[in-house]
Formats: C-alpha cells, sequence, structure tokens
C-alpha cells in the first residue's frame, strides 16, 4: 500500500501524465484517512463488547442473577463513558480527513494548470479555472470528501453489526441478507438520477463565475454608460439558473432519500415481528432479542447513510472528470533541443497566424541580429504584440518558421529559452510581498548589482519615500502602487536577467517622458542583448539609438532600413 501511494505521490509531483481518479486523490491523504479507519474500527471493536455485556447483563436481569449484573456493571459504564470522548476525537479525525484532501486537491489543481501549455489557458478562458479551483473543488469537497468520511463510518458500522449478528445468531442472516441486498442495489441505481443536474449545475456555476469577474472587471465602464440595470438582469438570470438546478438536485436528494428510508423501515418492522415470533417459541432470550434488534438496526443505519452518501459521491464524478479534460494539454510535441543562448540572429520567415476568425500576420519576415536593439510600431491591431507572443513561445505560428540561429523556436526547450529570456509586459503581476522580492523574484542577488538596477530603473524615489525601503511590504498586487512605479519594478526585473533576449512590450506608456527616455537610454546601451520595443511611444532623442525600426501593417513587416536602400 505504501508503494502505491509513493508511486501515486511520485507521477503527482513529476507531472508525468497518469490518470488521475478521486480515489487516488484519497490516498494521497493516507495518513488522516488511515487514521480515520483506524479509529472507526476500535470503536466497532467497543460496540462489539457492549453488545455481548447487554445480552449477558438483560440475561441476568431476566433470571433475577444480581451477581453476574454486578460484576459485568463496572466495565460496562467505563465503556460507555469512554464513547464520548472517543466521538469528539473521530470528528476531529474527520475535519482533519476533509481538509487534507482538499488542500490536496487544490494545489494539485494549480500545479497541472501551470503545466498547460501557454496558448490553450489562454483560449480556455481564466474563469473557467478559477470556477474549477473555487466552486466545483467546494462541491468536491462537500459531496465527495465529507461524504467519503459517512462511508468509512457506514462501512465499519454495518461490519460491526454483522459481526454482532454472526456471533449471537447467525440464522438471522438468511432473512438479513437479502433484504439489504436489495436496498444496497436501490441505492446504486438511485445515484445516476443526480449525475446529469451536477453536471449542468456545474456549467452554470461557470458561467455564473465567468461573468461575475468580466463585469467588476468592467466597473468603469459599467458606471460610466450607466448599464447597472442591463448587468444585473443578466446576473440575476444566471443566479436564478445556478438556484433552479440546486433545488432541483436536493428535491430529487430528499424524494430518493424518503424512499430509502421508507425500504429500511419495512426491513426493521417485519424482522422484528420475527423477532418477537421466536421469543414466544422459546428459541430465543430476551437479550438474544434485544441485542439482534439493535444489531439490525445498526445494520440498517448505517445503510441509510449510505444511501444519502452515494448518491452525491456518484453525481460529482463527471465534474472532477470535467477538470481533468480541462487541465489535460491537447497539443503535445517532443522537445529535446536545450537553449544554449542566442549566437548569431532571431529569423521570422514567412510566418503567418490568426487569432479565431481575425487574420494578424501572412507570410511575415524579419531578422534580428545578436546584440541589435528593434523599434516595432505600427497602429493597434495590427500584429505587433503577436510577434512578441510568438517569440514568448505563446503561440506557434499557423504557417512559417521562427529561428533561433539554427533551430526552430517551438523545438526548443521552453525552460531553458526562458532561463535566457526577459519579459517586460503591460500587465505587471505584484507578489504580497517586500520590494526587494518583487525586483529580484526571490532569488539571491547582490546588493551591489541590486542598486545598480534600481538606479537604472528609476526606482530611488519609491524606495526613498518608503519607511522600509527594500523591504517594505506590497498589498494586494501593489495596489499602492502608481502605474509607472509597477513598470519601473517590471523593468528592474528584465535588467536584473542578464537574458540575452529582452521583449519590451509599451514599456513606457505609464511613465513620464523625461523618466522613459532615461530609462530606454540605459537599456539601449546593454551590450550583447537582443531588444524588441513594441511601443507607440517614439522619441526622438532615443529613436535613432535603435539598430532599426520596424512597421507592422496589413500582416507584413517592414523595417525602415530596407526602404531606405
Amino acid at each position: 500500500m505504501t508503494r502505491i501511494i509513493n508511486n501515486t505521490q511520485s507521477s503527482l509531483e513529476s507531472g508525468k501524465k497518469t490518470k488521475m481518479t478521486l480515489g487516488k486523490i484519497l490516498l494521497l491523504a493516507w495518513q488522516p484517512l488511515f487514521l480515520l479507519i483506524g479509529s472507526e474500527i476500535i470503536l466497532q471493536l467497543v460496540s462489539i463488547t457492549l453488545s455481548f455485556y447487554i445480552k449477558d447483563i438483560f440475561d441476568a436481569a431476566v433470571a433475577g442473577n444480581t451477581e453476574i449484573i454486578i460484576a459485568k456493571a463496572p466495565t460496562f459504564i467505563i465503556l460507555v463513558c469512554g464513547i464520548f470522548p472517543f466521538n469528539t476525537w473521530l470528528s476531529y479525525i474527520r475535519a482533519m480527513f476533509v481538509k487534507k484532501s482538499s488542500t490536496i486537491l487544490k494545489q494539485r489543481y494549480l500545479k497541472r494548470v501551470f503545466n498547460k501549455n501557454i496558448n490553450e489557458f489562454q483560449s480556455s478562458g481564466i474563469a473557467g479555472y478559477i470556477n474549477d479551483i473555487t466552486n466545483n473543488s467546494n462541491t468536491l469537497e462537500e459531496k465527495y470528501f465529507q461524504q467519503m468520511t459517512v462511508v468509512i463510518m457506514s462501512v465499519t458500522a454495518f461490519f460491526g453489526s454483522l459481526a454482532i449478528i454472526i456471533s449471537v445468531k447467525w440464522q438471522t442472516l438468511i432473512f438479513v441478507v437479502p433484504s439489504l441486498g436489495f436496498l444496497l442495489f436501490f441505492m446504486y441505481k438511485t445515484g445516476n438520477l443526480l449525475k446529469k443536474p451536477e453536471l449542468k449545475k456545474a456549467s452554470y456555476l461557470k458561467e455564473y463565475t465567468r461573468y461575475a469577474k468580466e463585469s467588476l472587471s468592467a466597473f468603469r465602464i459599467v458606471k460610466s454608460f450607466q448599464l447597472e440595470k442591463r448587468i444585473l438582469r443578466d446576473f440575476d438570470q444566471r443566479s436564478k439558473d445556478v438556484q433552479d438546478k440546486g433545488y432541483e438536485i436536493e428535491k430529487r436528494a430528499t424524494y430518493l432519500q424518503a424512499m430509502n428510508q421508507l425500504i429500511s423501515g419495512a426491513v426493521v418492522l417485519f424482522g422484528l415481528l420475527v423477532g418477537v415470533r421466536a421469543v414466544a417459541a422459546g428459541a430465543v432470550s430476551i437479550g438474544v432479542l434485544f441485542v439482534l434488534v439493535v444489531a439490525v438496526s445498526n445494520l440498517i443505519h448505517p445503510i441509510l447513510m449510505l444511501s444519502d452518501a452515494l448518491p452525491p459521491i456518484r453525481s460529482v464524478e463527471p465534474i472532477f472528470e470535467k477538470m481533468e479534460q480541462h487541465l489535460e494539454n491537447q497539443q503535445t510535441q517532443k522537445i529535446n533541443k536545450s537553449y544554449p543562448g542566442l549566437k548569431h540572429q532571431i529569423s521570422l520567415s514567412d510566418v503567418s497566424f490568426d487569432y479565431p476568425d481575425i487574420p494578424v500576420l501572412k507570410n511575415a519576415n524579419a531578422k534580428f541580429k545578436k546584440g541589435g536593439k528593434y523599434l516595432i510600431i505600427g497602429p493597434s491591431g495590427s500584429g505587433k504584440s503577436t510577434i512578441l507572443r510568438l517569440l514568448r513561445k505563446y503561440f506557434n505560428p499557423d504557417h512559417g518558421k521562427i529561428m533561433i540561429d539554427d533551430s526552430q523556436l517551438k523545438e526548443i526547450d521552453t525552460d531553458s529559452y526562458y532561463q535566457k529570456l526577459s519579459n517586460i509586459e503591460q500587465n505587471i503581476f505584484i507578489f504580497d510581498d517586500t520590494i526587494r522580492n518583487n525586483i529580484t523574484l526571490f532569488k539571491d542577488v547582490s546588493e551591489e548589482k541590486l542598486q545598480s538596477v534600481i538606479t537604472a530603473a528609476g526606482l530611488d524615489n519609491l524606495l526613498n519615500s518608503r519607511t522600509d525601503g527594500l523591504d517594505d511590504i506590497l498589498v494586494n498586487n501593489g495596489a499602492d502602487l502608481s502605474g509607472g512605479e509597477k513598470a519601473r519594478i517590471a523593468i528592474a526585473r528584465g535588467l536584473l536577467a542578464e537574458a540575452d533576449i529582452m521583449l519590451l512590450d509599451e514599456p513606457f506608456a505609464s511613465l513620464d517622458d523625461k523618466t522613459a527616455q532615461k530609462i530606454e537610454q540605459k537599456l539601449l546601451n546593454l551590450s550583447d542583448v537582443t531588444i524588441l520595443n513594441v511601443s507607440h511611444v517614439v522619441f526622438n532623442t532615443t529613436k535613432n539609438l535603435y539598430d532599426d525600426i520596424l512597421l507592422v501593417k496589413n500582416g507584413q513587416i517592414r523595417a525602415k532600413s530596407e526602404e531606405s536602400k
């Protein structure tokens, strides 16, 4: 068992493609799982012991034998009193098991999200992943992991009661087994009635999450154009869909629960009538009848608990499978080439690329020599940022080739490529951490080198305004930073990277002209670093420092140097 768990965990940590099931998630939470199972078994052993004490005490009472009652009473009382603290312990273990399982599910999901191909991640839409890690994960916690504790408790209680019946009067099983078999079969079949509604509810929740995220992201536009009523109407409809589907699920579950209770109640009643007749005929004693009635009731009770637990467990399996499909990379390609660094040039040869129904580049060509500095300009939507996305390996060209020296970019190992690539994008993420760690990205950097990039990026004023300087804490994605300060942090990150390729996407849009020109000059003075700068901001004082200026228009890339020839 330990080897199976270790193998499962190794596959998970190494990122190997293996079909994951909810059962394997449970195995990864093996410590609280085994502790829970062991504790439930101990509880049932105590219950079995108590049953025999009860039988002996009842029979002794009927026979008027007080000696047996007095002899067994102290141990009986100790066992009964011990059950209460033990049940408290069990509640703690159940909660620990649910917490551990749910944590593993969410951690694994996030880890696999970061193994997604960047282009597939973007095409899927972030709202779907947020829905999985919040709504769907919470549904799995409530309807799978929590219900699994009920299953474990029910199964151990079932076999404990079965052991009592076999020990006291095994012939009772002739009546009990067929009745329980029918009840279990009915429960199994009813689980299918909740699968489709649960899957539909998950779909509604995904749409609900997506719309909520987009509506709040467009807060300024909604307020400016007074679109509140329209947004609220659409939001109410999506919320109603979720609630209606939840009501349908609860209604079906209540119906199934009532049916199960009716059937089990009939079984217990019939068994009681048979037992009374057996006592009247002298076939069993009062003590045996009492223990058998309790045991059969306790045998039915776990079945009822299972009848409540199994349908939700089975109903959420499609949700987990949907989450797994969401995480799978559809495009798989074997990449063996490590990136040694740029030696000569980057070239785009007849590169074509379209977004869905939006043509961008068509048989475009360009060359960027090692250490060259290039300014890329053009109208909005012409494909300037797309060139950078292709070079970042966010997408592969639909046609044509992107060559890094003599190797196709799509065949180069992404991790080794990113180690020598510096990105400065428009959307800058700020960690909830110190300014130092936000600049160094948690790497060890000498104070001399750090101070050098701080000055080059124009961050001195920011640090001087902070009480703790570099150790000042930033929170909420740098909510108290201006756009220009975030841009300076991003530029400092790029300078620290010591990459041989630097891709800049509107790096100076949030900076004042004087600061922007100063930083741009320092970037352009970097030796042996190939810089591609996509920008709407063009300064007369620095544009001549570029090796070439490229115009992207009508799907083509035209260099100014070629036009002058």
